[in-house]
């Protein structure tokens, strides 16, 4: 039984410079081992999924809106690569940053009223590989530079889009300790 994917995605989007860098990391896996879930998508930490009805998303918006207004903007970094089990592989936060993210991810959900048993802040670079896909990326992967730091300072909600089947229309851009909100 497949779980259905959230309609609307809440994310943290790093900069331009590192977002074409996963971006060209993804496509250079992507000849290596072959298609993988996640290959087309744009770099971003998941800060959390949710579903909600067109007549609705007003009221998210501006519980989202709310949250980020009390939040401090902070520099994070990611500093190598990992992978969950024999599952996702990923860019993975500095242990400060981690920290922060995953509190951050905590902070969200209760917010919103959801439970999260325990965040795992990462920024994926391919998931649904078996073992050996795992291997053949820790291989490739072994001797590239992850010193990235940036500025987290707001979230980006994105809808699910059923045609290119990634989050890739935007929705809205919350910035954090500020009362702007940018629509898209």
């Amino acid at each position: 039984m497949n779980k259905e994917k959230p309609k609307y995605l809440l994310a943290v989007i790093p900069s331009l410079e590192i977002s074409s860098c996963v971006k060209e990391w993804k496509q250079l896996l992507k000849k290596e081992i072959g298609r993988f879930g996640s290959d087309n998508s744009l770099a971003h930490i998941t800060i959390m999924g949710f579903n909600t009805d067109a007549n609705q998303l007003s009221y998210w918006i501006n519980i989202i809106s709310a949250f980020c207004n009390n939040q401090p903007n902070h520099n994070i970094g990611f500093n190598g690569f990992a992978h969950f089990g024999s599952y996702a592989y990923y860019v993975k936060p500095d242990n400060s940053s981690e920290k922060y993210l995953n509190n951050l991810i905590r902070n969200v959900h209760q917010h919103f009223g959801f439970k999260i048993k325990s965040p795992k802040s990462h920024m994926t670079i391919a998931r649904e590989l078996d073992e050996v896909r795992i291997e053949r990326a820790s291989k490739l992967f072994k001797n590239y530079d992850t010193d990235f730091k940036f500025l987290c300072d707001g979230f980006t909600l994105r809808k699910f889009n059923k045609s290119t089947k990634q989050y890739s229309d935007f929705i809205a851009e919350f910035k954090f300790s500020e009362q702007q909100l940018k629509l898209f």
